[in-house]
């Protein structure tokens, strides 16, 4: 069948043989600018019509097509131009895993064409016919929009029409922001998600984007549509929403709404990032469980692979940039007449020589020969304190840290080694107080930023976690660790090119950094580019080739491209490297279930499964229940198969992953 693209077409659906709509007589297209089938209508508006098409130059692939009639651009003769400038300023945030990207843009007749990529999913107002949102969902859908916001508003660009909507969620549980910068095209009249300020023709702002993105919110709680919530006419979202909602919010979270609705523009939130470190304020005030960041935790798709750095360089400084003179002999050398001061001294600076070697059970054994010498001696207490650290004996190096800190209150270097002793330990408030000490005391001290950095990003406060790593940097512009930490930070709220920008700033500084290069990997495969991260995947492993994470990185990378042999081999020298790795077990059944060899795929998510600790675990069990479940499914197992799907349905209806719970209880439906 052929679509007519004539918009106010009732009937547009058409046998391809024909070259005129059989309901509205206009001609029809075979293929929009020589490549495009339109093959349905999808939605109506007073700007144009949204259709679904194929790309014949591209294998058949689905993407959306937008019509714009000229008209809606108004009578600027420049309209066109500002049209297709405005367009290619929009295809500067293609390869964004949540905004569709924008493919083409042209002008065929009287109408302007937008073709965006086609994501499957279900927009927030076709899920509020299933009932109105609970506060969890709320705080999920602001935590993963608004970072987007802060990237778009970042270049320059202001949605103008967020609305249920304009947001979907994917198949993987990720929210879509769709007709990004459309509205700026049109001449369509306000509606009460538009803030009061635009509707006097004031110009859209950042906080304009705001404002919607409050009432969308009001309005998944309420299931209420704004012009039934208005009471007042001429008024804008009086207090009475509120009532609308069972059960009541928290007080923050209302707090936070009721400022984005601010009707005055001058008390609303200003910038996406306000919001967020309110969230993280929030979060953190109501004593929410502690999760790891998102690099840690359990990837909750079939196609998500994980980052080997953890909370990266969880630096201890050593005793680098103190200021005191050693003598450059070791204590060997020394006449049996030297002072106790230089016998100190070349315990001290033999100790720090065998640290960075990271043989730190010599080290310690000089730092305590030196203490023995010198019980006051502040840079021995934090030298024999950094050595423990790096044997893992954290309450002991605490001891030695604390030590040091009676000598000397506010030595910098001390608390910074405090600090990362109670991190260790998990008293994260502990550690922020002594970073917040050492901060205050060596306000230049980008060791101490990086560190706190790490804290909040353990706390997800993750944007606050940036803006500590972004002072390290602009304190310290060579800083290798505050890049690789912020591009994990950024990673972790899907900002996936503002993370390559990192890690190629910090392979700059040290080409040689095989983690960092496993974690651009990742952020390029995210980015749906797999070739080039098998590129760094495959450095990754010729520096390291003991670390399991880049081939099993690889493994999901070469799956993507179809290459399931090279998978398995992948993902089988993970398993080779670590036993416990759920994650490669679970892969490689992914592996073997896409070549059909099904009872060796259900062996290997039977394994996963079975396994499910450490930092293997990584694919969430629901998706290894489900693609077990569809494996039963294949080898005519139903039961096997009712009995995995349904632990994986009662798993996503936990995560709150609807889109995957619809399609796991479409299958159970089909099999029972």
């Amino acid at each position: 069948m052929i679509c007519c693209l004539n918009p106010n077409c009732q009937k547009p659906l058409n046998p391809d043989t024909h070259k005129f709509c059989q309901q509205c007589g206009t001609p029809l297209v075979p293929l929009l600018h020589k490549h495009y089938k339109i093959i349905e209508l999808l939605e109506t508006r007073n700007w144009g019509a949204t259709y679904l098409a194929v790309d014949t130059d591209q294998l058949n692939v689905h993407c959306i097509v937008k019509q714009l009639a000229l008209q809606v651009l108004g009578t600027d003769p420049q309209a066109v131009q500002l049209f297709q400038a405005a367009a290619k300023h929009l295809q500067t945030l293609s390869h964004h895993p949540q905004i569709p990207d924008l493919l083409a843009y042209f002008q065929e007749g009287d109408y302007l064409y937008l073709v965006q990529q086609w994501i499957e999913g279900q927009s927030l107002l076709d899920q509020l016919h299933q009932g109105a949102f609970r506060e969890a969902q709320i705080r999920k859908l602001l935590l993963d929009v608004l970072p987007v916001l802060e990237m778009v508003h970042g270049q320059g660009l202001v949605h103008q029409d967020l609305k249920p909507e304009n947001i979907l969620q994917d198949l993987e549980g990720r929210y879509i922001l769709t007709d990004l910068g459309i509205a700026q095209f049109l001449r369509s009249a306000p509606s009460l998600y538009t803030p009061p300020e635009q509707r006097q023709q004031e110009p859209a702002t950042p906080g304009g984007d705001l404002y919607r993105l409050g009432v969308t919110c009001v309005h998944l709680l309420t299931q209420v549509s704004p012009s039934n919530l208005a009471q007042v006419p001429g008024h804008f979202w009086s207090q009475g929403w509120h009532q609308q909602v069972s059960p009541a919010l928290s007080p923050g979270l209302q707090a936070i709404l009721d400022r984005l609705l601010a009707v005055d523009p001058s008390q609303r939130y200003q910038s996406a990032q306000e919001v967020l470190a309110d969230l993280a304020h929030l979060s953190h005030l109501g004593h929410l469980p502690r999760r790891r960041p998102s690099w840690f935790n359990s990837l909750q798709d079939s196609q998500k692979i994980w980052v080997g750095t953890a909370i990266a360089f969880l630096t201890l400084g050593g005793l680098a940039g103190l200021a005191y003179v050693l003598t450059t002999r070791t204590p060997s050398s020394l006449s049996p007449s030297a002072s106790t001061a230089e016998r100190t001294a070349a315990f001290i600076r033999r100790g720090d020589a065998k640290y960075n070697r990271q043989d730190y059970q010599a080290a310690l054994a000089d730092y305590t020969a030196a203490i023995r010498l010198s019980p006051d001696n502040l840079l021995a207490h934090v030298g024999r304190g950094n050595a423990h650290y790096g044997l893992k004996n954290y309450p002991t190096a605490l001891q030695d840290y604390q030590q040091a800190l009676r000598l000397e209150p506010n030595n910098a270097y001390a608390l910074n080694g405090r600090g990362n002793s109670k991190f260790a330990q998990k008293d994260y408030e502990g550690a922020i107080a002594d970073y917040n000490q050492a901060i205050q005391s060596d306000p230049r001290f980008a060791l101490a930023f990086v560190n706190r950095g790490n804290v909040k990003a353990a706390l997800q406060e993750t944007n606050a976690a940036i803006e500590d790593y972004s002072q390290a940097i602009r304190l310290n512009p060579q800083y290798e660790p505050a890049y690789v930490s912020r591009g994990i930070a950024k990673a972790a709220i899907n900002n996936y090119p503002g993370a390559i920008n990192d890690y190629d700033q910090a392979l700059r500084i040290n080409p040689q950094n095989a983690e960092t290069l496993n974690s651009r990997g990742v952020a390029r495969f995210k980015l749906g580019d797999p070739s080039n991260a098998i590129t760094d995947f495959t450095e990754a492993i010729r520096l390291n080739p003991k670390s399991p994470f880049p081939y099993c990185n690889r493994g999901e990378a070469k799956l993507k491209l179809k290459d399931a042999e090279g998978a398995i081999a992948d993902c089988t020298e993970t398993i080779r490297l670590d036993p416990q790795s759920s994650f490669a077990y679970s892969a490689r059944g992914k592996a073997k279930h896409s070549i059909k060899r099904y009872q060796a795929a259900i062996d290997d998510y039977t394994q996963a499964l079975q396994i499910n600790a450490g930092w293997g675990n990584s694919d969430s069990p629901a998706d290894t229940y489900y693609n077990r479940g569809s494996a039963k499914r294949e080898l005519q197992d139903n039961l096997g198969a009712i009995e995995d799907l349904q632990k994986a349905a009662d798993l996503f209806q936990q995560e709150g992953n609807i889109q995957r719970l619809q399609a796991t209880r479409t299958l159970l439906q089909n099999l029972q």
